[in-house]
């Protein structure tokens, strides 16, 4: 995303300079950019999340060793989100979901430490929480 706004802001930089140039030899140009349209990207899009991000809350006593979620179509589980880590009770972390474009239905599976898990499917375009209590 830094990129994309880090580009939009040179982009915008440099048609401000150039409009400028044009307005002052006191000639018109047809094809002056839109000004507004690359603002609304800087302030806008570089400061959205993904439509899939969620927040996945712990809020039942034991850890969770292992989280995986994976788009609704697929098979197979992704990589597990925890790696190494762990999620402990009464806890939560927040979960950055990219490259799905519009996908909504996400699969979660919660692995507790004791071995104990549980499966949901959930439209993480509309849902911004997924809590542990509601799986197991």
């Amino acid at each position: 995303m830094k990129t994309i706004s880090m580009l939009a802001l040179m982009l915008l930089t440099t048609n401000l300079f150039a409009a400028d140039v044009v307005k002052t030899a006191g000639q018109k140009f047809a094809g002056e950019p839109k000004v507004e349209t690359l603002v609304e990207l800087v302030t806008t899009k570089g400061s959205e999340k993904d439509l899939q991000d969620f927040t996945f809350i712990n809020d039942l006593k034991p850890t969770i060793c292992y989280l995986y979620v994976s788009p609704s179509y697929t098979r197979s589980w992704e990589e597990d989100i925890l790696g190494s880590d762990t999620l402990g009770g009464r806890t939560r972390m927040d979960i950055g979901m990219n490259g799905y474009g519009q996908h909504c239905k996400f699969d979660v599976k919660a692995v507790q430490c004791n071995d104990d898990y549980a499966t949901t499917t959930v439209n993480l375009c509309r849902v911004t929480n997924v809590y542990a209590s509601d799986m197991f």
